[in-house]
């Protein structure tokens, strides 16, 4: 699962009501690209994954409006597209440029990639209580696509066991051949 959003939100524990070890408690793996790191050697420049992302999210988003908007629709393109299970989206209450990329992406991204996506926003009114359970909720939702997921696929190979197999391969003889052998 990868948790993006507004820097000082995703990297304070305290802000973020700890949310990286909750997760972790839950038996969640956790990818967040965003550190202090990231941070400054984009301010000189030298951040090449965050151009990354800025080419990801153009054509949703042409210009940055501030914060970390631009660079959370590119991360939820990129996370979609390499196959993760979920998406957080942290940011802090009444934060235009990610309320702004919470809009692109509920509009209009989740309906092309389908990454469950939560989002959380926070403040100094942020209550333990509702947090931990929405943040179960999703973590069993996440689950629940995985073992769907997980059936589908076994599905589709008994379906795939039961066609003729190696047409090009010695043609009817060796797919008779292989038919009485699966037939027992």
């Amino acid at each position: 699962m990868a948790l993006s959003g507004e820097i000082h939100i995703t990297l304070e524990s305290h802000d973020n009501l700890d949310i990286r070890r909750k997760l972790g408690e839950m038996g969640v793996q956790l990818y967040q690209n965003l550190s202090v790191y990231d941070w400054v050697i984009h301010k000189f420049h030298l951040n090449f994954h965050r151009k990354w992302l800025e080419y990801l999210a153009r054509p949703y988003m042409p210009m940055d409006i501030g914060g970390e908007a631009v660079w959370v629709i590119g991360e939820y393109i990129d996370r979609a597209r390499s196959g993760f299970d979920g998406f957080i989206h942290a940011y802090p209450f009444t934060c235009m440029p990610e309320i702004s990329a919470r809009t692109i992406i509920t509009n209009v991204l989740h309906k092309k990639y389908d990454l469950p996506i939560i989002y959380f926003s926070f403040d100094e009114h942020a209550a333990e209580s509702g947090f931990r359970t929405r943040l179960e909720a999703f973590v069993d939702l996440i689950q629940g696509r995985r073992e769907q997921k997980k059936h589908k696929k076994e599905i589709k190979l008994e379906e795939k066991s039961k066609e003729p197999l190696y047409e090009i391969h010695g043609g009817s003889l060796y797919n008779n051949i292989v038919q009485f052998i699966q037939t027992g």
